[in-house]
């Protein structure tokens, strides 16, 4: 079966028209730019990985009680990160926001729960 010039398993590269044809990763590979170099990621919310670094450290505050204030700190953090991620395109990350929120408001009511219990029964005792 004889091949024909227009044929891409042809032996001919001479002549061809699918020799001008270069992909957009071969391009890219020998140094040229393609559109796909110009393609921005969406990236994770540094705010929302913040929040929720917070809002876990607060849980210590079972151990030394002022870590709780981090809570606070983190679940401020988390609805600050949940607005910037529906305003901005490029920023994912509502999970680790929504976490921060779950996470710091649990220990803003734990450690608020701690400190009036520690108080009625510690401090309110000595001053009568």
């Amino acid at each position: 079966m004889a091949r024909s010039p227009q044929d891409p398993t042809s032996d001919q590269g001479e002549g061809t028209p699918y020799e001008k044809t270069v992909s957009p990763h071969v391009s890219a590979l020998s140094g040229g730019e393609t559109a796909a170099d110009h393609v921005e990621l969406p990236r994770v919310s540094p705010m929302a990985i913040s929040a929720l670094i917070l809002s876990c450290v607060s849980v210590f505050g079972f151990v030394y009680v002022p870590l709780g204030i981090f809570g606070l700190i983190g679940l401020i953090g988390g609805f600050k990160a949940r607005k910037r991620i529906r305003l901005e395109p490029l920023e994912i990350g509502d999970g680790y926001a929504m976490a921060a929120i779950f996470v710091g408001a649990a220990m803003v009511l734990i450690t608020g729960l701690y400190g009036v219990l520690w108080t009625s029964f510690y401090i309110l005792p000595i001053l009568r």
